[in-house]
């Protein structure tokens, strides 16, 4: 493999410290992460009471700022699970991490 771009989280599930020669992450950038919607559709949504609407809402307000803070907190430990490794860890400056965000608004061919 000469290339692998996916989660911090995903990088250690995979184990790819174990062929991997270097490693660069977002730590410090929120540059990556994956998100776990809360799903429900909106004709069952519509249907629930105004005060269970807002618990719902809260709730996924709630599991977007967990989901985010646990996403950079894998940043840091990705890069410790490869630096235990062997594995050449690098960070990405700004300038990469800017002008690496505008990759999904153009969807997969904008990272060609």
């Amino acid at each position: 493999m000469d290339v692998a771009m996916t989660s911090s989280t995903s990088l250690m599930s995979f184990r790819l410290e174990e062929i991997a020669k270097n490693l660069t992450t977002g730590r410090g950038k929120g540059f990556f992460y994956i998100f776990e919607p809360l799903l429900i559709s909106k004709q069952v949504f519509d249907s629930l009471p105004k005060d269970q609407q807002a618990a719902v809402m809260d709730v996924g307000l709630e599991m977007e700022k967990f989901g985010f803070e646990q996403s950079k907190a894998d940043d840091v430990a990705v890069a410790k699970v490869y630096e235990k490794a062997g594995v050449k860890t690098f960070d990405l400056d700004q300038a990469q991490a800017t002008s690496g965000g505008s990759c999904p608004r153009h969807g997969v061919e904008g990272l060609r």
